[in-house]
């Protein structure tokens, strides 16, 4: 299963028609800890390459595996409409984010990135309160 298409981009987008409080959604994000718990064991088997570029597209990947599994901690509470481990989780995320900025500055823009997902927070505390 390609890990992305259990975050379900049009999901993630809000561009389907289906609930951000959605149980099929919390069920595909679910199982993304154990697909990168599985793929950890060949990253780590791989982070000592001889080739330098080798080794830093490891590293990078060792990297993305730790941020794969906040993200999917944050939405699949996004997704069960839990407000508070929602919460909990996006500020685990963010604080990983600009502990992280140095070496994901290459790959994406953090300020961005976490504006996105206070967003979509937002969206789940409106929800809520039915506004």
């Amino acid at each position: 299963m390609l890990i992305s298409l259990l975050f379900h981009p049009a999901w993630l987008r809000r561009d389907a028609d289906e609930p951000l409080i959605n149980p099929a959604q919390r069920d595909r994000l679910a199982q993304i800890p154990s697909l990168v718990t599985a793929f950890s064991r060949v990253i780590e088997k791989h982070l000592d390459e001889s080739e330098p570029c080798w080794q830093s597209s490891w590293k990078i990947l060792a990297l993305y595996g730790d941020y794969v599994l906040l993200l999917a901690d944050f939405l699949k509470a996004m997704s069960s409409g839990e407000e508070e481990p929602a919460g909990h989780a996006l500020s685990a995320l963010k604080n990983w984010v600009f502990a992280h900025e140095s070496a994901l500055l290459y790959h994406f823009d953090s300020e961005i990135m976490v504006s996105v997902f206070d967003g979509f927070y937002r969206q789940l505390r409106s929800e809520r309160r039915g506004e």
